[in-house]
């Protein structure tokens, strides 16, 4: 079961984009209702290296699909997924930021 993060400010509907990444991931991976999680975790305003001006940094968010590895084909389909969601949801919803960053985070072996 994959487990999403998504880190970003703070948003009043982040529910929805919350199940909005979710359905996306999981209809790339097949799986059915409760299949993938999805949480949110608050960031605070960024700080960009050499500027003091904190209001002016641009909102890149960050989705990050925890799960077993599946092959390179299907890991790229769900984080396109993933970030085709948070595009569709930000227009919806007047959302702006830069860009958004997906990644796919296999466990690690045991030590």
């Amino acid at each position: 079961m994959p487990i999403v993060t998504v880190v970003m400010t703070r948003h009043a509907e982040m529910q929805s984009l919350l199940a909005a990444i979710a359905d996306a991931i999981a209809s790339v991976l097949e799986l059915g209702p409760g299949g993938v999680i999805a949480r949110a975790m608050n960031a605070s305003p960024g700080v960009g290296s050499g500027i003091t001006d904190t209001n002016s940094q641009p909102e890149w968010p960050i989705i990050t699909i925890h799960g077993e590895g599946r092959g390179l084909e299907v890991i790229s389909a769900a984080r396109s997924a993933a970030s085709s969601a948070f595009v569709h949801w930000a227009a919806e919803n007047g959302f702006v930021y830069e860009g958004v960053w997906s990644e796919w985070t296999a466990p690690q072996p045991k030590v």
